[in-house]
């Protein structure tokens, strides 16, 4: 059951990465994969949802295709402009995106920061745990909303998405309790937030300087007693706060840079962080 949890959250990374190849063209290389967990979650809790509308089972094989739906919808709209404009599309270019050294790093970095907390094995589920994990084995069961469980609406009505999808998807991987997601995605959005204030500061410090600046960041806020809890935690609090803090922050580099992918992740952001 261990390594079920790890490959529940390298295919999080993977859901992540076949949509992340279809947007957000615009942005640097490595922030783009950065963020491509955040997308795998996303995903995954959208396409639990849209079954969840439609009193359908939440199945693996239910999901995957509602996951390929999604897909060749966006491919379909993004690639239909890409041809219209540059007349050709190869698809060397979807080969480079898999096989880029960014790419490799980014899933290497990944999994390596997944494995370690899944060998570790510790959480700190609270009363509100048993919630998430509640909604997420009835889904992960057959249940469905015209089952009428007790207290559905309360279960349904922020308990749900995102921590309950993904605690339903974690066990229909094999997985019991959801004790490693937080902790991956908490560490990885330090990571990812380092990287964007790098770029917000290079023409503002030296580099001698930037670097204290963005050490002292990742430790002042690994040790902030609220961050810390959540690294552990089943909750979605640590969720709601990467998601919204994110989303601002790709709306100011919008407004910095004028690059649209920014826009367009800012506002994908503040939609997740709203279902949140």
């Amino acid at each position: 059951m261990m390594y079920n949890q790890l490959y529940f959250l390298i295919s999080i990374y993977f859901v992540g990465a076949s949509f992340n190849m279809l947007i957000f063209k615009d942005l640097k290389p490595v922030i783009r994969h950065f963020i491509t967990p955040l997308l795998g979650v996303a995903f995954y809790s959208l396409s639990t949802g849209y079954l969840i509308i439609l009193k359908m089972p939440v199945k693996l094989v239910s999901v995957l295709l509602i996951l390929l739906i999604l897909w060749v919808f966006i491919y379909y709209y993004n690639f239909f402009k890409i041809l219209k404009e540059e007349k050709s599309f190869s698809l060397n270019k979807l080969r480079t995106y898999w096989l880029s050294k960014e790419f490799i790093f980014s899933l290497f970095l990944y999994s390596i920061i997944a494995t370690f907390f899944v060998l570790l094995g510790k959480s700190s589920p609270g009363s509100d745990s048993t919630q998430f994990e509640g909604i997420g084995r009835f889904l992960a069961n057959g249940g469905t909303v015209r089952d009428k469980p007790l207290y559905l609406a309360f279960l349904l009505n922020g308990r749900l998405l995102v921590v309950g999808a993904m605690h339903c998807i974690n066990r229909l991987y094999g997985a019991y309790s959801l004790y490693a997601l937080n902790s991956t995605i908490v560490i990885w959005f330090l990571g990812l937030a380092t990287l964007l204030l790098n770029d917000l500061l290079k023409n503002n410090l030296t580099k001698k300087l930037k670097v204290l600046f963005l050490g002292a960041f990742v430790l002042v806020t690994v040790l902030q007693k609220s961050y810390y809890f959540q690294i552990f935690s089943i909750h979605s609090n640590a969720f709601a706060m990467i998601y919204f803090s994110l989303a601002v922050i790709s709306l100011y580099l919008f407004s910095k840079s004028g690059i649209e992918s920014w826009l367009t992740l800012g506002s994908f952001l503040m939609g997740i962080a709203t279902l949140i």
